[in-house]
């Protein structure tokens, strides 16, 4: 339900009011969404803390207030505790932050007004940073003590974890194109 409204927000901050809505209402009847909530499969919080860390972020993109940043690192520290996807996201941001300051210096004709507006929002991340590093420590310390659970579940899923990288690659290929159209996966989960 949390994941719902805030998709609202996000979608409606992000175009407007009506695709806010339709954005909810999609997202509180997608079949994945209700399957993995209902079994209480601990990877359907990431999508909550992924659409609440760019809310925040859009947010202080657009406003410049720290607080924002700061709500957006809180979001974004948490997540990390979701589900191993989730490591993605601090990429994402960089890439969206490197993005939005392009575009910045494409739409401003001052380079003072530029410089200005280009250190707000170096230290709203940096503040982004120093939030999300301050709630992932417990889990930096796990990671740290035990390293060999850091990829573990990668390392059991990957196609490079075995001799045959041709045919696990074609294999899975076949397997994922074929779930759309002749038989899925018949695990629900």
């Amino acid at each position: 339900v949390l994941t719902v409204l805030a998709t609202y927000f996000l979608a409606k901050e992000l175009f407007n009011k009506k695709i806010g809505l339709l954005s909810g209402f999609f997202m509180a009847i997608s079949f994945w969404h209700v399957n993995l909530s209902r079994i209480g499969f601990r990877a359907i919080a990431a999508p909550l803390f992924l659409v609440l860390t760019l809310y925040f972020l859009l947010k202080g993109l657009k406003s410049k207030r720290f607080f924002h940043f700061a709500i957006s690192g809180l979001f974004l520290g948490l997540g990390l505790y979701t589900y191993i996807v989730f490591r993605i996201v601090p990429v994402i941001l960089i890439i969206i932050a490197i993005s939005y300051l392009y575009y910045l210096k494409k739409q401003l004709k001052s380079s003072e007004e530029y410089n200005k507006l280009f250190k707000k929002i170096c230290y709203g991340f940096l503040l982004l940073i120093l939030i999300f590093l301050t709630v992932s420590i417990p889990l930096l310390y796990y990671f740290y003590m035990h390293p060999e659970n850091l990829l573990s579940r990668v390392n059991q899923v990957s196609i490079f974890s075995e001799n045959n990288l041709l045919g696990n690659f074609i294999t899975n290929w076949i397997l994922t194109l074929s779930m759309f159209n002749v038989v899925g996966d018949m695990n629900w989960r």
